[in-house]
């Protein structure tokens, strides 16, 4: 019986990874398919900027109502209504047809999207003990590397062949098919009597908010999301429009980043279980520090293939950063709290998804196509994070 038990954990954690990658696949299209539709409707670098907003306007606000209905509800029933709803709203993206569609349907998408990383990490508090969390996250987390390398390679091919919108109808497909094995494959678990499914007392949110560790977890994932999604979202057209690469090659050597991050993610999380219980903070310190040096060379490189030799190590080393973030909050909070905590966790780095595309498109308007300005907020944020991060004593904590 524990060993089924065992297994059905893992194929539930398996479910979630791909609706993770998919999940990623439907945020990454919008940055690459943003090129064809802005010459297909004539949208300026503010006007796309918007649209990318639009998402995380919403889906930073559903951050936090996802981990307090998991909290509240179970992660099931949550978990399942989120997948499908944000893979209907993906398929609506194709059959947008003007600024205000784009945006609305963008905006309802963030929505139904926003609650995934909070609602996720009550299963994993719900299926696996502490010593093992790291790793799970980890897991989860590092699925958004294959869906951005997936999602690059696949939005890149479909424009060059049926053009952008079969890609948002495609991913929607994929989606609503996984929510429905997710709701039978919990199902087999809740038939065994596991408590995954029980429903938690509700929780006060004020008790969340006055412990401090909530707050610089928000901030660190601040910088998380501005690089994340800001410098991710905007880096295709950089290495189109600025350094004159094809979008096909543009793609291929935007999988092959996402590629390495993925494997440098779950191994991050090994050592984070294995190595690093109680000392979080010098990981994330190193990692960040190692983010902000690189995303400098990588502005200033002489070459693109340098330019992507730093890209990589910024981008993994960011990668890496944010299930050590997450891992603080899943390790050292109450366990009635983990859901409501972990999405205020992730609130921060929404936030900077959020602000970041609109402002980096700001930015590139009014300075005439320059990106020194968005690389300088970039590492600015970087450098905000280190310093929280350095006010951590996990010892206080335990």
């Amino acid at each position: 019986m524990e060993a089924l038990k065992k297994d059905r954990s893992y194929m539930i954690m398996l479910v979630l990874f791909f609706a993770w990658v998919i999940g990623f696949c439907d945020k990454i299209a919008i940055s690459v398919a943003a090129i064809p539709i802005g010459e297909e409707f004539g949208f300026n670098k503010m006007q796309i900027g918007l649209i990318m907003s639009s998402f995380f306007s919403s889906y930073a606000v559903m951050t936090l109502f996802g981990g307090v209905l998991a909290d509240k509800y179970g992660s099931r029933k949550v978990l399942t209504a989120i997948i499908f709803c944000w893979s209907l709203f993906t398929a609506m993206t194709g059959f947008a047809w003007s600024l205000a569609s784009f945006m609305v349907i963008r905006f309802l998408f963030g929505a139904a999207e926003g609650g995934f990383p909070s609602a996720s990490s009550v299963t994993i508090a719900e299926l696996f003990p502490k010593e093992k969390r790291g790793r799970a996250k980890s897991f989860i987390i590092s699925a958004a590397q294959v869906g951005v390398a997936i999602g690059t390679l696949a939005v890149t091919a479909f424009t060059a062949t049926v053009g952008w919108r079969w890609a948002f109808w495609t991913y929607g497909l994929i989606g609503i098919i996984i929510a429905l094995a997710f709701w039978t494959i919990f199902r087999l678990d809740k038939q065994d009597g596991n408590s995954v499914e029980q429903i938690k007392s509700k929780l006060p949110l004020m008790n969340i908010l006055r412990i401090p560790l909530v707050w610089k977890l928000l901030v660190m994932q601040f910088a998380i999301g501005t690089f994340n999604y800001g410098l991710t979202f905007w880096l295709p057209s950089y290495w189109v429009q600025v350094k004159g690469l094809n979008i096909v090659t543009m793609g291929a050597l935007t999988a092959m980043v996402a590629v390495i991050s993925f494997v440098c993610v779950n191994f991050g999380g090994w050592i984070l279980d294995k190595h690093m219980v109680g000392r979080e903070r010098i990981m994330i310190c190193i990692t960040l520090s190692i983010a902000g040096v690189c995303t400098f060379l990588m502005y200033n490189a002489d070459s693109v293939q340098m330019a992507f030799i730093y890209l990589t190590v910024a981008n993994t080393a960011i990668a890496v950063t944010s299930p050590v973030i997450f891992t603080l909050a899943l390790k050292y909070l109450p366990e009635e709290f983990i859901g409501t905590g972990t999405g205020m966790c992730n609130f921060g780095q929404q936030i900077g998804g959020m602000i970041s595309p609109a402002i980096f498109g700001y930015f590139i308007h009014i300075f005439l196509g320059s990106y020194f300005e968005v690389f300088t907020f970039v590492i600015i944020t970087v450098i905000i994070s280190l310093i929280t991060a350095f006010t951590i004593n996990t010892r206080e904590l335990s």
